[in-house]
């Protein structure tokens, strides 16, 4: 199971990955960092990501924001 939930965060060609997707999802609707991160883990618990694993996809991904 932890292998298969690593493998399906990996990103394919071209794309963001689950993680990234979901974190730029969340970042359209919730701006402050403690509102994307509680949102982050409710779906994907699987993950297992920490706070400072969402905050560095958060600070990459905003950064990346127009």
């Amino acid at each position: 199971m932890a292998v298969d939930a690593h493998l399906a965060r990996q990103p394919r060609a071209g794309s963001l990955g689950p993680s990234k997707k979901l974190v730029t999802d969340l970042l359209a609707a919730h701006s402050p960092f403690g509102a994307v991160f509680l949102a982050f883990c409710k779906p994907s618990p699987a993950y297992g990501s920490g706070d400072l694993q969402v905050k560095r996809l958060y600070d990459e991904l905003q950064n990346r924001q127009p």
